[in-house]
């Protein structure tokens, strides 16, 4: 399942938008921003290409909340000598839940 998106002229071509990523449910979501105009250009195309941080990745607990949304960029963490000591994962938001299912305001956070 994707989003497209087209401003409706013969001018203008079809994008990317989202392309949602599952496993056993759904995973995330990447954002590529892909413009699909229909041209080949042997040249410039390529097999495989890698954005750092184009995609989300949604945890969830065991009854489908989502409580955290990770992106696929490592920041760095380094130890006292400036050597690297290990990678954190960016977070793009969080949220706690009461046991209603309802968010907690003040442990929420949008990046």
């Amino acid at each position: 399942m994707s989003v497209y998106s087209h401003s409706g002229t013969s001018s203008n071509p079809l994008w990317l938008d989202e392309k949602y990523i599952y496993g056993s449910s759904r995973l995330g979501m990447q954002q590529p921003g892909i413009q699909l105009d229909g041209k080949s250009n042997s040249s410039s195309d390529t097999l495989f290409e890698r954005k750092v941080g184009d995609k989300r990745y949604e945890l969830t607990n065991h009854l489908g909340n989502v409580l955290a949304v990770i992106n696929n960029k490592k920041l760095v963490e380094l130890d006292g000598a400036g050597n690297l000591s290990y990678f954190k994962p960016e977070v793009l938001s969080y949220n706690d839940y009461y046991p209603l299912w309802n968010a907690l305001a003040w442990k929420a956070r949008e990046h």
